[in-house]
């Protein structure tokens, strides 16, 4: 005959374990204005998502960027460094409300991320909520880099392949040549 034990294990202490989200700010422009298209359901975002994303297209960031972005990255008030990817160089963005969120929050020595989502989160959101059915621009660019696509177009129309490149945060001059084909 197999028995078996059972009782009561004692738990750890309890600790807030909510997570940080960024909800964005009443001063940020909404997806629909930033990419000039009403066809986008902005309300099938959640209101974190939604925020990253209007950080993201407001200042031509990779996502991938800010989803790095943690606590530690806050320059008061409201400034967030983003370290580059793809061998871009850094840069400071201005994220409104950001420096109150956090103080609301708490002071924690814990670093956490500013945007806790996973790329894939992010896809699928924007992609329910239409960005997908953006015209002009191949498959894999409609979603979630469509801010880049647009603003690439209209840059390298008024400006030298230079200035183009820094908008975007590259270091290479030809790779804005990847957005304007």
């Amino acid at each position: 005959m197999v028995s078996s034990l059972s009782g009561v294990i004692p738990l750890h202490k309890a600790q807030n374990t909510t997570s940080y989200y960024y909800r964005g700010h009443s001063v940020l422009p909404s997806i629909r204005c930033i990419l000039n298209d009403c066809g986008i359901h902005e309300d099938l975002l959640s209101q974190p998502v939604r925020a990253l994303l209007q950080v993201c297209f407001l200042y031509n960031c990779r996502i991938s960027e800010l989803l790095c972005c943690s606590n530690q990255d806050v320059i008061h008030p409201d400034r967030l460094l983003c370290l580059g990817k793809k061998k871009s160089g850094s840069y400071i963005i201005f994220v409104p409300g950001l420096s109150e969120s956090l103080k609301i929050k708490g002071v924690s020595l814990v670093d956490f991320p500013i945007f806790p989502f996973t790329y894939k989160k992010i896809w699928s959101s924007a992609k329910r909520a239409g960005l997908g059915k953006i015209k002009g621009f191949g498959l894999t660019h409609r979603v979630t880099h469509v801010s880049r696509f647009k603003i690439a177009t209209v840059v390298s129309n008024k400006y030298s392949e230079s200035v183009a490149s820094d908008i975007l945060h590259h270091r290479s001059q030809n790779s804005i040549s990847y957005y304007t084909k």
